[in-house]
């Protein structure tokens, strides 16, 4: 910023796959400094995955734009996404291993006071 004069307002934000720690703005007070310490860009990184009966492997540091690839153990397979992407949060949805032969619901709804699910049997 150029204009450091009473009153002028300093604006920050950061690059994607950075947040901002601090105030987005910053004001020139009458005694010429700056009324809080400026913000700064910190980076985005996404916690582990936990996953039974499976395992997980990064691409990276699991900071944004990282991926995470996801291998279930012998006997077991992969429901949802092999490969999820840090995006702050781990993008959804979320992977699990079940058995082979096991049978897992699909989905589930209630009408008129009547719950139905659909299963579905995995070999």
């Amino acid at each position: 910023m150029t204009n450091t004069t009473f009153g002028s307002i300093a604006n920050y934000s950061c690059d994607t796959g950075y947040s901002l720690v601090g105030s987005e703005s910053i004001t020139c007070n009458s005694t010429g400094y700056w009324n809080t310490a400026a913000p700064v860009c910190s980076k985005i990184v996404c916690g582990y995955i936990s996953i039974a009966n499976g395992m997980v492997s990064y691409s990276g540091e699991k900071a944004y734009g990282d991926h995470a690839n996801i291998t279930c153990n012998a006997g077991f397979q992969i429901s949802g996404p092999s490969t999820r992407t840090c995006l702050g949060n781990w993008s959804q949805p979320e992977s699990s291993c079940i058995a082979t032969g096991s049978i897992i619901t699909i989905f589930m709804f209630v009408s008129k006071n009547v719950l139905t699910y659909s299963d579905l049997y995995v070999r």
